[in-house]
């Protein structure tokens, strides 16, 4: 009975070693893109020591100032950056942004770069978009039924090795005028730490989730399975959405996470407490008898 308790407390310091952290790394190049059809606005974090640079590609109609710093956005698409000391999570956050006959009442991205013994993640969330251009305008220039919006991160470090399970979600509570309209989501992990990359091979794709968009809301999931090595690495999450005139979502969110199997050291400790249980009903049941 003795050499089982060492056995399984052996186990146990075997799991928690097997799930150190590996060093810190800086973080670097947190944005946040919103593309129709060529034009863009980009809200670069890491830029200007911290205070933010947007990036504005074409001649869009837009309140979003080019090469402005977040500060500078007050005219409406402001943005605003908080990063937290890692692991923490780095927000950028866009309210009012008026862009190619589109409406951004909220987004925001998040991310917890360098990553954390929880995981790795990017998350797209509180998306409040209303498409105001009008159906002629659309048919005329079908690019505008369409905006795409993608959030990246270089510099994750946590979770590494040869196995990993790369998740993704997707949710939205609802929209109107929603005949024909979709959402999609493809997240990306490189390991050559690229932000906004997503050609595959090299780029390892979670599966892509597509919802049709409903006054009722809607919930997918999916997973797969990735190798984040060599650290660092970057991640990049892609919604699609696909929106006729006049259509306008509620809060969708999405969310790209890499998390590490668990521990094999963990799993054979966990699969010792049962060999426990059973000795020490044994010894028991001996001393009533005795």
């Amino acid at each position: 009975m003795m050499r089982c308790k060492f056995t399984f407390l052996a186990a146990i310091l075997a799991g928690f070693a097997m799930a150190g952290l590996a060093p810190p790394a800086a973080l670097a190049d947190f944005e946040l893109s919103i593309t129709v059809g060529t034009q863009s606005v980009t809200y670069d974090a890491t830029s200007n020591a911290g205070a933010g640079l947007v990036t504005v590609v074409g001649a869009p109609t837009t309140n979003a100032i080019n090469g402005g710093n977040f500060a500078a956005q007050t005219g409406g698409g402001y943005a605003v950056n908080t990063f937290a000391a890692p692991p923490g999570t780095n927000n950028i956050q866009v309210v009012n942004l008026q862009f190619d006959g589109y409406t951004f009442s909220a987004t925001m991205a998040a991310s917890n770069s360098p990553g954390s013994v929880n995981g790795a993640n990017f998350t797209l969330s509180g998306l409040t978009i209303t498409n105001t251009n009008s159906a002629a305008a659309i048919l005329a220039n079908p690019a505008l039924g369409s905006v795409q919006i993608a959030g990246t991160n270089t510099g994750y470090v946590v979770p590494t090795g040869a196995h990993g399970i790369f998740s993704i979600t997707l949710s939205g509570l609802g929209a109107q005028n929603v005949v024909g309209d979709t959402v999609s989501q493809t997240g990306f992990l490189d390991t050559g730490n690229r932000s906004f990359f997503t050609t595959t091979p090299p780029a390892q794709p979670t599966p892509t989730l597509t919802a049709a968009l409903t006054t009722s809301g809607f919930a997918l999931n999916g997973s797969t399975t990735v190798t984040p090595t060599p650290i660092p690495y970057s991640l990049t999450d892609v919604l699609t959405l696909n929106l006729a005139s006049g259509s306008a979502i509620v809060d969708v969110s999405s969310a790209i996470t890499v998390t590490s199997p668990a521990p094999a050291g963990l799993v054979l400790a966990l699969t010792s407490l049962p060999c426990l249980a059973i000795g020490r009903w044994v010894r028991r049941r001996r001393q009533k008898i005795a």
